[in-house]
C-alpha cells in the first residue's frame, strides 16, 4: 500500500526487497485538442434536406479538433474539410454536415432534443449556434446521428479514429 504524505512523498510501509525509481513523464506537444475532440468530434451521420424526407440521412463524417481548427472527413466521398473553431456548444453535441436545400453543404453541430413528444436531431451553426434545421430521430440508426468512436494517438503524432463503418487517420 502506498501512503502519500505532505503532498509529494510516497511512503511504502513494511516493504522488503523492492526497489523502484520514478521519472517524470516526457513532455509532448500535440496539435490535437483532445478535450474538444472527445466532446464534439467523432463519427456522425450528416443530413441532406434537399432529398425527400425519408432519405435525408447522408454520408458518414468523422471529425477531430486541433488547437485552431475542426477537421471533418467525408467517409463516402473521401474529402477532408477544415473549418476554424468559433462557437463551442455547452451541451452534448457532435460535429457533422448538413446539406441545406438553398445554402448547400454547411458544417453544423447536432444535438438531440424534442419537438412536442417527438425526438429530433437539431443542427446548429458552428459559427454562432443559430439553429439551421432539424430532422426526426427516426431517420437515424439508433435514433441519433452520433456514432460511437474511439480515438488513438499513433506514430508521428497522428490521431486514429475507429468507428462503426471504418477508421480514419488524421495527420
Amino acid at each position: 500500500m502506498f501512503t502519500l504524505t505532505n503532498g509529494n512523498t510516497i511512503e511504502l510501509a513494511d516493504y522488503q526487497g523492492i526497489e523502484f525509481a520514478v521519472e517524470p513523464a516526457k513532455e509532448t506537444s500535440s496539435k490535437w485538442n483532445m478535450d474538444l475532440t472527445m466532446k464534439l468530434g467523432g463519427a456522425a451521420y450528416g443530413v441532406d434536406s434537399s432529398l425527400p424526407y425519408g432519405q435525408w440521412t447522408s454520408p458518414l463524417y468523422v471529425t477531430a479538433f486541433t488547437t485552431t481548427e475542426i477537421i471533418c472527413y467525408d467517409v463516402q466521398n473521401k474529402i477532408e474539410r477544415k473549418y476554424p473553431i468559433q462557437f463551442i456548444p455547452n451541451f452534448e453535441a457532435r460535429f457533422t454536415m448538413y446539406t441545406h436545400p438553398v445554402r448547400g453543404l454547411l458544417p453544423v453541430y447536432d444535438y438531440a432534443g424534442f419537438w412536442g413528444p417527438n425526438p429530433y436531431m437539431y443542427h446548429v451553426s458552428i459559427e454562432n449556434g443559430d439553429e439551421i434545421g432539424f430532422a426526426g430521430s427516426d431517420l437515424y440508426k439508433g435514433n441519433t446521428s452520433f456514432i460511437a468512436t474511439t480515438f488513438y494517438t499513433i506514430d508521428n503524432g497522428n490521431l486514429k479514429a475507429v468507428f462503426d463503418g471504418g477508421e480514419y487517420i488524421f495527420k
